[in-house]
């Protein structure tokens, strides 16, 4: 009887380890899926937390953009004024000296013809004298 007794606690100790084993395992997982879904959440808040911080500061970085954006627009706008006026200035200097010297050239031309026709006069006079 002895060695049924012995394995009947055998027996016990094995149920109860197994027992203990078990226990363990489901407090384990229970720790496990707290501990988890305690991560889980921690996770979802910092991402709510990030989605509404990003939000902030594309608000902020925004508003800086358009201002800078206007002024940028406003700076490129003078600019081209500024190109334009000096174009319009060197255009009328250069247009002017043009104009100078078109003159002087169709008057050269004018007088060497009026020259052209005095002198072909005078020689056909000459010529007719003689």
């Amino acid at each position: 009887m002895p060695l049924l007794e012995n394995k009947g606690k055998q027996e016990m100790e094995r149920l109860r380890s197994m027992l203990g084993r078990q226990a363990l395992k489901k407090w384990t997982r229970g720790c496990d899926t707290r501990s988890c879904n305690k991560w889980r959440e921690e996770v979802r808040r910092s991402e709510v937390v990030g989605r509404a911080i990003l939000k902030w500061l594309h608000k902020l970085l925004s508003t800086a953009f358009e201002g800078w954006y206007e002024s940028h627009q406003e700076k490129k706008r003078l600019r081209i004024m500024e190109y334009k006026a000096v174009k319009m200035w060197v255009g009328m200097m250069i247009g002017r000296a043009w104009r100078w010297w078109d003159t002087m050239v169709m008057d050269k031309k004018r007088l060497q013809a009026l020259a052209g026709k005095c002198i072909g006069r005078w020689r056909h006079q000459a010529l007719a004298r003689a």
